[in-house]
């Protein structure tokens, strides 16, 4: 009973070790990753937005992405711009609207 169970763990243990072995030689064997923080602070010097929530949404956003492959992926200024330029968009139209006096009731005057 004891020789069945073990040999499946070997099996299964060599099945991990394989998967890991394709996992690193499809990386190329390149583990280091770069995070997109840096890229992100220096737009959010450059946009002149570091004291508005649209600085901590993309930080959120940023972080959030670490639980994803997003830094396996894409390069890090990628997600840096994925993360702030949705949200620009977002605060540039609220603020026309308040220019205009036009829009959705949210644009506060």
């Amino acid at each position: 009973m004891g020789l069945p169970m073990k040999e499946a763990y070997e099996q299964q243990k060599e099945l991990i070790l394989l998967g890991e072995r394709i996992v690193l030689a499809t990386l190329g064997f390149d583990l280091n990753v770069h995070h997109p923080y840096k890229p992100l602070v220096e737009a959010i010097k450059k946009f002149k937005v570091a004291q508005n929530a649209l600085a901590q949404v993309a930080w959120n956003f940023v972080n959030d992405g670490l639980r994803t492959s997003l830094c396996l992926q894409f390069m890090p200024h990628h997600i840096a711009a994925g993360a702030i330029i949705p949200y620009s968009f977002m605060v540039s139209f609220i603020f026309c609207c308040q220019i205009h006096d036009t829009g959705p009731e949210y644009a506060t005057k």
